[in-house]
């Protein structure tokens, strides 16, 4: 759903004063990835160290399938296994993403 800049300002300030919560928090982060609003990359890349599975899942999922950010990708099959990636493993995930088909 398209959001305007100062609905997702907004949503960032509320993120950063801790004023959402659960699901909103979701929303949230799921709004910043589809609309490329990177403003907001240090707070979805701390999402990353949550406890909550889903919410990292959401944080990976805009960082490497919305943005497209390649440094996430080992990220992604780190957080999945709990083992470092292989050559072979990045390589296929690239692949993937490359063609808009991210594995995560």
């Amino acid at each position: 759903m398209e959001k305007s800049q100062e609905e997702l300002e907004q949503l960032l300030d509320a993120l950063r004063q801790g004023k959402l919560k659960g699901h909103e928090i979701y929303r949230a982060v799921q709004a910043f990835g589809e609309n490329n609003f990177q403003v907001a990359r240090p707070e979805v890349e701390a999402l990353l160290q949550s406890d909550d599975f889903e919410l990292r899942f959401v944080a990976l999922k805009v960082l490497t399938g919305y943005w497209h950010l390649a440094e996430h990708w080992e990220t992604g099959i780190l957080l999945n296994t709990g083992k470092q990636p292989t050559r072979s493993c990045c390589m296929i995930q690239k692949s993937s993403a490359a063609f808009g088909q991210p594995l995560i």
